[in-house]
């Protein structure tokens, strides 16, 4: 399988992004719109069209008014997964010039378009929920994460972006990975291979994208965790794999991460 970068990917991955640096702009305006940013594999590397989301920030420069939220969400249920699903949070501005000197290591966010969310969204949207949604706030760890990793600028930014320290980006990471060992079956794939490259990061500080987390999982954790890991290493690689291995090996490789990362 090869992997992509922005630079790399396909066109239409490209027109699919550049809609929305267009749309964008003009449904917040441009005073409100202050920065959007590619993060993740696409930013990173390691970007696979048929497994891997097209992870975004927008970054404005007050909170967002609820009717604004409705529209957004109408554009990105008909952008997303043309022909690759989106991911984007967005930041206030005022939240990211006062980040690094606050005490917490999980970033908050006004709101997060995801294809996980996209049937609770429709039902809020049917139901009238929707008019709460600025009643919610939120806060993600991996934000934080992003930040300390690479970042593509798409929009120019007119704000001072957070530096993250090590010591933050460490917490965020065991804070998310906390996290997804609640419900590691949720997305297997995604939990087996982020806890790899983040054992990378805690061992020697690698920023890895998933699929180098994976190689890089077989190369130095213990050997009874690695049919798990080549398992799921084939799965994001699109490739035919050999007998899946049972849930008993699922369960040592939480237990595994509970004992090594969570401790």
């Amino acid at each position: 399988m090869i992997s992509y970068t922005w630079a790399t990917c396909s066109k239409v991955i490209q027109s699919e992004v550049n809609t929305l640096t267009t749309e964008l702009p003009r449904l917040l305006g441009k005073q409100q719109l202050l920065g959007l940013y590619l993060h993740g594999s696409l930013a990173l590397g390691g970007f696979n069209p048929t497994r891997s989301d097209i992870n975004m920030l927008a970054v404005t420069r007050h909170g967002m008014k609820v009717e604004t939220k409705r529209t957004i969400v109408d554009l990105l249920m008909r952008v997303s997964k043309m022909p690759c699903p989106i991911a984007l949070h967005f930041l206030v501005a005022q939240d990211i010039v006062s980040f690094p000197h606050l005490l917490s290591h999980s970033l908050p966010y006004d709101f997060y378009y995801s294809e996980a969310q996209r049937e609770r969204l429709q039902q809020d949207l049917r139901n009238g929920a929707w008019e709460y949604w600025n009643e919610v706030r939120n806060h993600d760890a991996t934000l934080t994460m992003a930040f300390f990793q690479h970042l593509i600028c798409l929009e120019p930014f007119a704000t001072e972006l957070p530096v993250v320290s090590k010591q933050a980006y460490r917490a965020a990471l065991i804070e998310a990975t906390r996290v997804a060992q609640k419900n590691p079956l949720h997305n297997p794939l995604a939990f087996v291979l982020n806890v790899c490259r983040d054992a990378a990061y805690l061992h020697d500080g690698s920023v890895l994208s998933k699929e180098a987390g994976g190689v890089w999982g077989l190369a130095h954790l213990p050997i009874q965790q690695h049919p798990l890991i080549e398992q799921m290493l084939t799965l994001y690689r699109g490739e035919r794999g050999g007998r899946p291995v049972g849930r008993a090996a699922f369960g040592t490789f939480v237990d595994y991460v509970q004992a090594t990362m969570l401790t």
